[in-house]
């Protein structure tokens, strides 16, 4: 039986879930400086311990497309923004690649860079991202949908948020945090800043997959990119969204996908999944995350396809090829679950 429910043309309100999609253009000239800044600061609006300086922003940068499920019964949502995900770009900082494309980046971004007066020519110029979403309360996405442009001149005041795995229990490996609101309007939060935020744990449970192959309709569907960059003709950088809901659960599906050409390929995934049809699992939402990746070389020699078969071409033909050979490539597996209040 399908519950009732409400599609607009940017998502759907059911079972007490407000999902929305927020899609933009690629950022202007005018405020990649701002978004530039934006992303070394913390929460608190401080200069993240240890950060050198952004020389390139990936080419397309969709800073005003997004997603957000807010959880009403909560008070608590779950959303996913460039922003965040390059904060976790800086604040992970993987040493930079050491192969032949890296020195052409370098060279195709000579003037640039004696423009800047860069300090440190070398960072992770893959935009690699451990990004997960972010966990904020859901009046700081209540006045649109995602988030809000930059203002000229300035930035919005950074939102009190928790990064999805900045709350993780103890014992469990933890991701650089991401945290601080972007494009997030502060004044929109007062009297919720303080909203104790759930905390996810790790667990057993698994999502049912059984369940989302059944022939069930699809009430609404969409995805976004939230960046991309073709790193100046050696391959292709992309960090995308995509995300499903059914009459009995949603499903949010988030990558980041790297090929450097004759290098290597890396597809880090993240699957979140909520039952929202029954009320005992209404606000419990499960997460699963993979790594995967290899040189070509490596994944060659135990059984992987070739580059040059077309098994890497995108994120779609990737992410095919590595649950075709499992576990080859496969780096990390990691379940968690996040309980809402119902």
């Amino acid at each position: 039986m399908i519950r009732p429910h409400s599609v607009r043309g940017d998502g759907i309100t059911i079972n007490g879930w407000k999902i929305q999609v927020q899609k933009g253009p690629i950022i202007s000239d005018k405020d990649s400086d701002h978004f530039r800044d934006a992303i070394e600061v913390d929460a608190e609006g401080r200069l993240v311990e240890g950060s050198k300086g952004i020389i390139s922003l990936p080419e397309m940068l969709f800073n005003t497309s997004g997603v957000s499920l807010a959880h009403e019964p909560s008070g608590v949502a779950i959303t996913f923004t460039a922003m965040d995900a390059l904060r976790g770009w800086r604040q992970e900082d993987l040493p930079p690649l050491q192969v032949k494309v890296a020195h052409a980046w370098q060279k195709a971004r000579l003037a640039e860079i004696q423009a800047q007066n860069a300090v440190r020519l070398e960072y992770d110029w893959t935009y690699t991202t451990p990004y997960s979403g972010t966990v904020l309360p859901s009046a700081a996405v209540a006045r649109t949908p995602v988030v809000d442009s930059l203002k000229e001149g300035s930035l919005a005041t950074p939102a009190a948020r928790v990064p999805l795995d900045e709350s993780v229990t103890e014992g469990q490996e933890t991701e650089p945090s991401t945290s601080g609101a972007s494009t997030l309007q502060g004044s929109e939060q007062q009297g919720d800043n303080n909203r104790e935020l759930p905390v996810w744990e790790e667990t057993s449970e698994t999502i049912d997959r059984a369940l989302l192959m059944e022939r069930e309709p699809i009430l609404f569907f969409d995805e976004a990119v939230l960046y991309e960059s073709d790193l100046d003709d050696n391959g292709v950088s992309q960090c995308s969204i995509k995300l499903r809901v059914m009459p009995r659960a949603w499903l949010v599906l988030l990558r980041f996908f790297l090929r450097v050409d004759g290098s290597l390929v890396r597809l880090r995934e993240t699957r979140l999944f909520c039952r929202h049809d029954l009320p005992d699992r209404n606000g419990v939402v499960l997460r699963e995350k993979k790594q995967m990746e290899g040189t070509f070389e490596e994944l060659r020699k135990q059984g992987a396809p070739d580059q040059s078969s077309g098994a890497y071409a995108d994120v779609d033909t990737t992410s095919q090829m590595f649950q075709a050979v499992a576990p080859i490539g496969l780096k990390s597996l990691q379940l968690h679950k996040l309980v809402l209040k119902t």
